[in-house]
């Protein structure tokens, strides 16, 4: 049965599991902040939400490049409407090779921030390299494509989630206005607007705790303004018959917390389109 990951299980029976599953992810965050931060060559680049998110990495570097005296060097500040920028250093994109640009070399002498170990990070977890051409492989287009689908949660949403995965150096610039295009016209389609709509409450990417403890994660929940609850999950190959059965397990672990599922999708957005598994 899945436990709910929140306040109340604390007084439940998994209580001891699930402070211990707690650890494992701030640990695991640490971790990843720390490599995160570390192996960067030529360039670094980090996204954070402007809103106040107590207890998070962002916050943290919010108040640090806000402070004067948390920081030696010289970061600029540029605000391009959605994002607000902060530079330190010469910044490379995807459209440049690294043989042929030359950068300045810069570095922070000394850097103390005052945290708290209560973290939430996610990361990026792999960089393509492009080929000769600049050409992403169909593989990694359905990649890239699900990375952005990942941060969309209205259709007003999506210059934000194109701009954050072109900074991340996940797509060209002659690239993203292609992409733009084509998830703009697939999310605007009349069958499917309603899931992008400004009226309907959005959970992308929400963990959930399966009966052994493995961790769940649907795309996208999606409730509408007349309370319907829907499963949504993106795939970007063929159909295979364990993509059912993957959404079937969500809309299970849904409904023994209380939310009784209407419906439930797999959306091929690179093949075969929409296939209802409820």
């Amino acid at each position: 049965m899945p436990v709910p990951f929140n306040k109340a299980a604390e007084y439940s029976t998994y209580s001891n599991q699930l402070h211990q599953e707690y650890f494992n992810l701030v640990v695991d965050s640490l971790n990843i902040i720390y490599v995160g931060f570390t192996r960067a060559v030529q360039s670094l680049v980090v996204y954070f939400p402007q809103k106040e998110y107590k207890g998070t990495v962002g916050i943290w570097l919010n108040n640090l490049l806000n402070s004067e005296l948390a920081w030696k060097g010289d970061f600029e500040k540029t605000d391009t409407g959605a994002l607000s920028v902060y530079t330190y250093g010469t910044v490379l994109n995807a459209d440049h090779k690294a043989s042929e640009v030359e950068v300045e070399m810069k570095s922070i002498v000394e850097l103390k921030i005052n945290t708290d170990p209560s973290i939430a990070v996610r990361t990026v977890d792999r960089h393509y390299p492009k080929p000769d051409d600049g050409e992403l492989s169909k593989v990694e287009y359905g990649t890239v494509m699900h990375k952005i689908m990942e941060q969309i949660t209205t259709v007003d949403s999506l210059d934000f989630a194109i701009e954050k995965i072109k900074g991340a150096g996940l797509l060209l610039n002659a690239e993203a206005d292609l992409v733009k295009e084509k998830i703009k016209s697939l999310i605007t389609h009349p069958d499917v607007e309603e899931w992008f709509s400004n009226d309907t409450l959005i959970i992308n990417e929400h963990v959930l705790i399966d009966a052994k403890g493995k961790l769940r994660r649907p795309d996208r929940i999606i409730r509408t303004k007349d309370g319907r609850w829907i499963v949504l999950d993106y795939k970007f190959g063929i159909e295979q018959a364990e993509h059912k059965e993957q959404v079937l397990q969500y809309v299970q672990m849904l409904t023994k917390t209380g939310r009784n599922v209407d419906s439930a999708y797999l959306w091929y957005m690179m093949g075969s389109g929409i296939v209802r598994v409820l």
